[in-house]
């Protein structure tokens, strides 16, 4: 039985590097990654950019990773706080639904950016 037999894809080829060079794909290929999400594999990115010819990067003006990365600590703070509210019992429950109300509004203007992050990066 050969390699190529059952595959839909029976044509393989290699390709060498540099250091510099694969340096340049890596970034290139992760940022592609980034926008395509779970089914982002080297080979899938290869045939694109071999077959398609070209490469769209979009600058978006916020990072969504880094917003995220920025909130997780908010959320853990509110969390020990919560906590701490929950053992001493020293706010009243009008507080704690102020909070929840505005850390959920927090939620959706984040999830509205991403979901326009994900839509700009589709659309390029």
């Amino acid at each position: 039985m050969s390699w190529a037999e059952g595959r839909r894809r029976k044509i393989l080829k290699c390709v060498a590097f540099t250091p510099e060079e694969w340096a340049d794909v890596r970034e290139t290929y992760e940022l592609w990654a980034r926008s395509r999400g779970a089914g982002a594999s080297f080979g899938r990115f290869a045939r694109e950019i071999m077959t398609d010819g070209s490469v769209r990067v979009v600058e978006t003006t916020w990072d969504p990773e880094m917003v995220l990365r920025l909130l997780r600590p908010i959320g853990v703070n509110v969390n020990q706080i919560a906590r701490r509210v929950n053992a001493e019992d020293t706010v009243s429950m009008a507080d704690v639904a102020e909070l929840r109300a505005e850390m959920n509004d927090l939620i959706d203007v984040v999830g509205r950016m991403c979901s326009e992050y994900r839509a700009t990066v589709r659309r390029a």
